[in-house]
């Protein structure tokens, strides 16, 4: 499963191309856009949207029975770590910008994203393509955290 539907077609062409799949339907793609998984029989790998699942599970359950494991291409947070943050994001607020909120240095956060390119549109000069939040690293200081040179190393020539 892959947050977006640019994500579930990236992660497909990827695990066809590396598993060398030639059979049509072996690997699936199921998003609002693409419902190449009409049939469980023949597919034992199915890249789906969140929301496409859920709609799958409750349109088409059948088409999932032969389903046995599910890869989840998310970070989930419990509730108690959303609103730990969210109180920590709140209480060290130093400025705002509408609904977007500014804070200090301190908190180390590691961000995992498919790939990088130059921005004028962002402050940094850099965008991340598909970026999200892995792991909220409470345990590292944030001047052990990385800084946007290494960022700006990482982009293409």
């Amino acid at each position: 499963m892959a947050p977006t539907k640019a994500l579930v077609n990236d992660l497909y062409e990827r695990l066809v191309a590396y598993l060398g799949i030639k059979h049509p339907g072996t690997i699936a793609r199921y998003t609002g856009d693409r419902h190449e998984y009409s049939r469980a029989e023949g597919a034992f790998c199915v890249v789906v949207t969140p929301e496409a699942l859920d709609s799958l599970q409750l349109r088409h359950p059948e088409r999932l029975h032969s389903v046995r494991s599910v890869v989840v291409d998310e970070i989930h947070f419990t509730d108690e770590e959303l609103r730990h943050l969210d109180k920590w994001v709140r209480s060290h607020t130093v400025d705002r910008y509408g609904p977007v909120r500014a804070v200090g240095q301190q908190l180390v956060l590691e961000i995992a994203f498919e790939g990088l390119q130059r921005s004028t549109r962002h402050k940094s000069g850099i965008a991340m393509r598909f970026p999200r939040i892995s792991r909220i690293r409470w345990d590292k200081p944030a001047a052990e955290a990385d800084v946007i040179e290494t960022l700006e190393a990482m982009l293409p020539a």
